[in-house]
């Protein structure tokens, strides 16, 4: 869901550079169109206004979500309009930095080779080179050069104006996807953290989840314990089936999380429960984990299209002085051997302190 997510907001970042870049590049052909038509250069006009459709055509295909064939169509038309510019005017206005912007769009597109993007790098690099040496050994002859050699710098500037725009553009929407990027990973993480830490039927740590919080409470004082074992489990499983047994799990669990709401809860194994509590004293918490007891066993559990009553036995530990991670191992032998008092008669709480 959240990879999803991510890559939902990537294709709309997709579609927001693209019409900004539509914008952009529109509005700089609109001038150029009105430009080469108050200078009678009518050939240009035809040209540069199909280029402007074609832009037209890319903006559409960004917002059908097809970002390479977008960069391919942008990438073509700032080629054609380099060779063009260069064909109708000369070299020296500028129009060869259409080429340079064809780098920003290689590192836009999705584009799961990189392969894809020498490719377009090198189509631009060579055209480049093409017309650098047709300009070296003067293989064009210009058609409207005379016209607006005069105007040659101002079109110089307003190239490399339109140029920085576009590699802005480029630099902002890659630092948007690099952040999104880097959110999924965050996500991830943190769902993968919750997926080895949670069970993933009771929503509740499991038993490797549990130990690493307990490493936090490590010299924590005033501490206890308490290994709930639902009795019968194997009946509810045998008689209602194995899906009403997930759903009794379920109802059990939630049962622990709202008695229990200031506790570490965790499922131990199939039907025991781990209660770790810094709260309550020992006796407060004993006695509340016998009206634990007793609220489970007055409880309905509603299995298919019966209602079915469960015991529960506990045993419970307290620790004397300060918490060590280190007596873990007893206490859980003092634990179980408090929960197997219980289990010889089933519905009872046995305690004991350390």
């Amino acid at each position: 869901m959240i990879a999803k997510t991510s890559n939902l907001k990537i294709a709309n970042s997709n579609i927001v550079f693209f019409k900004r870049l539509f914008l952009i590049n529109s509005i700089y052909l609109s001038f150029l169109i009105l430009l080469v038509l108050a200078f009678d250069c009518y050939v240009a006009f035809y040209v540069f206004f199909a280029l402007l459709l074609s832009y037209c055509a890319a903006l559409l295909i960004s917002i059908l979500r097809y970002v390479n064939l977008c960069i391919f169509f942008f990438h073509f038309n700032n080629i054609a309009i380099a060779i063009l510019a260069n064909i109708f005017f000369s070299n020296g206005f500028g129009f060869e930095l259409f080429l340079l912007i064809n780098i920003s769009y290689c590192y836009v597109g999705n584009f799961k080779r990189k392969l894809s993007i020498f490719y377009l790098l090198g189509i631009s690099t060579f055209i480049y080179l093409l017309l650098y040496y047709a300009e070296l050994f003067e293989v064009f002859n210009a058609i409207y050069y005379e016209k607006v050699e005069q105007y040659r710098l101002y079109f110089l500037i307003f190239n490399l104006a339109f140029l920085c725009l576009n590699f802005i553009g480029a630099l902002l929407f890659m630092r948007k996807k690099i952040i999104t990027n880097i959110e999924q990973k965050h996500f991830t993480q943190i769902l993968l953290k919750e997926n080895i830490s949670k069970d993933y039927l009771t929503g509740l740590f499991n038993r490797w989840g549990f130990l690493a919080e307990l490493e936090k409470y490590n010299t924590q004082i005033n501490v206890n314990f308490a290994l709930i074992d639902i009795d019968n489990f194997k009946y509810v499983n045998s008689n209602f089936g194995f899906e009403c047994g997930d759903d009794f799990l379920i109802k059990s669990a939630n049962l622990l999380k709202k008695t229990f709401h200031n506790s570490l809860v965790c499922r131990w194994s199939s039907e025991q429960f781990i209660i770790f509590n810094t709260t309550l004293n020992n006796q407060d918490f004993v006695n509340k984990a016998d009206e634990f007891r007793n609220y489970f066993k007055a409880f309905n559990f509603k299995l298919k299209d019966n209602f079915y009553r469960a015991t529960v036995s506990i045993g419970c530990v307290g620790i004397i002085g300060e918490f060590s991670i280190l007596q873990l191992e007893n206490i859980i032998t003092e634990i179980n051997k408090n929960l197997y008092l219980s289990k010889q008669h089933k519905d009872e709480l046995n305690a004991s302190k350390m």
